[in-house]
């Protein structure tokens, strides 16, 4: 049966506890970061195995989308490169137990598995985030096309730009030309893009540039679908085009103007509280994905996309 959604990459497994102070000393008070995993703490397997046992992990990155993703009826797929470790088995036992497909990920032999812990701070508060890529560093464009072939995706859905070295090399040119070879099988594509870099909120304020969000030059082009948060799209703005408004219809303008195809639909958005900000190609006829507007559900408003001749998708807003 063909899968109808395959996700990629970033695959994490995500570990909160008060006992996490090192986190604030890593990225600062409240900060969040991406790390190196030679910064990464030594704690034992079994130590981390102890803070999973206590209900203290969630399986990240795709690990929040595909569960909910299957249980809405759709087969789902992940590939990801993790590591031969608790966190890593971890990962791959919860998407499992919710219906994914994880028949296409792979085990890194020496690193280990995409790990971040969260530092809970007195209160409840959340403190400090910090990212080990560790094995999604390694995500090969190369391991995973024949996994595309094999499974034969309607969409596939990369998370992130911006958060892998391997997967983010070449400038963001080898993830585009991936993707350019998914829509050339017929699969629908849409990327996420992720820095974890800085205080956004400093950076927005400065208009500083921030070098990751120069990996979408190539990549918007080859999408059919890209959304972003609003803060993003400011940081995006003030990266690509320094000078110019950065709020969300400067931006949406923007991405039509440069990175909007003529020979095929595409639709751009940044994601607010309460829905999102939308721009497509609307002159083209929509012949690969029907857009079939706004829905309320469980989950708040909600984006429904229906691949031609297959089931609906649905993303929660944020």
């Amino acid at each position: 049966m063909k899968t109808d959604i395959m996700l990629l990459n970033t695959s994490v497994l995500d570990i909160r506890s008060a006992d996490f102070d090192f986190v604030d000393t890593l990225v600062g008070a409240g900060g969040l970061a991406r790390c190196a995993t030679a910064d990464m703490p030594a704690f034992t397997q079994e130590q981390l195995e102890a803070y999973i046992g206590q209900g203290r992990s969630t399986a990240g990155g795709p690990g929040n989308t595909a569960p909910l993703l299957a249980h809405a009826g759709l087969k789902v797929a992940v590939g990801a490169v993790l590591g031969d470790d608790v966190q890593g088995r971890t990962f791959r036992d919860i998407l499992t137990r919710n219906g994914v497909d994880m028949s296409a990920s792979k085990t890194h032999p020496t690193l280990p598995t995409g790990t971040t812990f969260i530092h809970e701070s007195p209160g409840g508060e959340r403190g400090g985030i910090a990212y080990f890529p560790n094995a999604n560093n390694e995500f090969s464009f190369d391991d995973f096309m024949p996994e595309i072939e094999r499974l034969a995706p309607s969409i596939v859905y990369y998370m992130y730009s911006g958060l892998s070295e391997r997967g983010d090399a070449n400038g963001g040119r080898d993830l585009a030309d991936f993707m350019r070879r998914c829509r050339a099988r017929g699969a629908l594509t849409i990327a996420d893009s992720h820095t974890l870099g800085g205080n956004p909120q400093e950076l927005i304020a400065n208009k500083t540039p921030v070098a990751a969000y120069r990996l979408l030059e190539p990549l918007l082009g080859e999408l059919d679908i890209f959304f972003t948060s609003a803060d993003e799209a400011q940081m995006i703005m003030n990266t690509l085009a320094p000078g110019q408004p950065n709020d969300i219809a400067s931006f949406l303008a923007f991405a039509r103007q440069r990175f909007m195809q003529n020979d095929r639909p595409q639709l751009f958005g940044v994601t607010v509280k309460n829905g999102a900000h939308v721009i497509y190609n609307y002159q083209l006829s929509i012949h690969r994905i029907g857009i079939h507007g706004w829905r309320s559900g469980r989950f708040g408003g909600s984006r429904r996309f229906v691949p031609r001749g297959g089931r609906g998708v649905y993303c929660a807003t944020c």
